[in-house]
């Protein structure tokens, strides 16, 4: 016997997740439901983020947020990688009929290693990192024509870094619809105007922006403790060097908060072509992996999900417990 008996319960204020943002909100519809797996042994606890979706095929999708990842609530962070976990959290889903899990590690997931040889994560697209503790250093290190950027931005635009409130929430979310318009995204993609409403005056989410007459950029950063994630960002009009002097601001408000560290997230693919993984990694001081796994716990199922579009391919090395 190992000890470790998981269970699910809502959310709460004072969750160990890794950023602003992965609380409730995040389900979206009223097919989704966000939970708290919660793995207990003794005077240890692991809680674990999870997305739950209702499939018109029967059963449950199971996903963690962009940065997810178990994370000790009591005890030692390496109870995360205790095999027996894990085990403890297949049992659960089953139970409760999910057909499938796919989980993703975030880059700054403690005992993250551990964790994925345990849970049987592989390597996926890459992520870029920023650190903080010299700006000095970090702007020097840039490419001559991100310092370009920086300085025509300065010259042209005003510069905001505000608390994501209701008005913010508001403004953001017509700029971020424009932009999705324009590039006729498909709706599964897409934020709606409540969804932005919804985390609007969290503690830790804040809007970094850089305006002109003609046009800007502005970009949402979530913040626990010591380190940011970079969430979701707009441009409009025409502001050369918008996008880059918006994550600039960021970097300096965000190390006047104790920031540390900032995950920029990755690319739309791992190409090197890629112009938002260019774009992210010439203000990033460092790349890692992203590391993808999944279950499936019930392969028929899961089939049909996908035969009716209502789910993708499981990643490669998916476990069937």
């Amino acid at each position: 016997m190992s000890g470790w008996a998981a269970r699910v319960r809502a959310p709460e204020e004072g969750d160990p997740y890794p950023d602003a943002l992965t609380r409730p909100d995040l389900a979206g519809t009223a097919a989704t439901e966000a939970v708290t797996v919660v793995a207990e042994r003794d005077a240890d606890e692991i809680s674990y983020l999870l997305v739950l979706r209702t499939l018109a095929t029967g059963g449950l999708l199971a996903r963690t947020p962009d940065y997810g990842g178990p994370l000790a609530s009591r005890g030692a962070p390496a109870h995360a990688a205790d095999p027996a976990v894990r085990s403890a959290i297949d049992e659960l889903l089953q139970d409760r009929g999910v057909v499938s899990e796919v989980f993703a590690l975030g880059p700054l997931l403690p005992e993250r290693n551990a964790v994925a040889a345990a849970w049987g994560a592989q390597e996926a697209k890459r992520v870029c990192i920023t650190d903080l503790l010299d700006l000095d250093v970090l702007r020097s290190g840039l490419s001559k024509g991100r310092r370009s950027d920086l300085a025509r931005a300065t010259r042209e635009c005003r510069f905001e870094f505000r608390p994501f409130d209701v008005a913010v929430a508001d403004e953001f979310g017509a700029r971020y619809a424009e932009a999705m318009d324009r590039l006729d995204a498909a709706d599964r993609w897409r934020l709606d105007a409540g969804w932005f409403r919804g985390v609007a005056g969290r503690p830790g989410l804040w809007l970094s922006s850089a305006t002109s007459d003609t046009g800007g950029a502005a970009g949402i950063f979530a913040v626990t403790a010591a380190r940011a994630s970079y969430h979701l960002a707009a441009r409009w009009g025409q502001a050369p060097g918008a996008s880059t002097a918006v994550l600039w601001n960021a970097f300096e408000r965000l190390a006047a908060l104790g920031v540390e560290v900032v995950n920029l997230g990755g690319g739309v693919t791992d190409g090197v072509d890629d112009p938002l993984l260019r774009f992210k990694a010439s203000l990033a001081t460092r790349t890692v992996p992203l590391l993808l796994g999944g279950r499936c716990f019930d392969p028929a199922g899961h089939q049909r999900a996908e035969c009716a579009g209502d789910a993708r391919p499981l990643p490669a090395g998916y476990v069937v417990p």
